[in-house]
């Protein structure tokens, strides 16, 4: 099971990401494939994500609900963008 499907089921936390990542890298899980792979994202996602950390929960997301980043983060721009009634 990958690191964002394990956020999406809530046996993972977003801020443990780290913990998984180490453990890619020391040979404890996961070596047979790419690191993005093993976190459950997309080479696209992980690239954004290596770039601005404070997307992973955009990614987590949009797994979760079957869309896109890029979806998910034009939602979040909507409601900051949207006046509250």
């Amino acid at each position: 099971m990958t690191f964002i499907e394990l956020c999406i089921e809530g046996n993972a936390r977003e801020d443990e990401i780290d913990r998984f990542i180490e453990a890619w890298h020391e040979g404890r899980a996961g070596t047979q494939i790419e690191l993005h792979d093993y976190l459950g994202m997309t080479w696209s996602e992980y690239q954004r994500w290596a770039i601005s950390p404070a997307i992973l929960p955009h990614v987590v997301s949009a797994h979760k609900f079957g869309t896109s980043l890029e979806y998910q983060l034009a939602q979040q721009a909507n409601e900051n963008v949207m006046p509250h009634a």
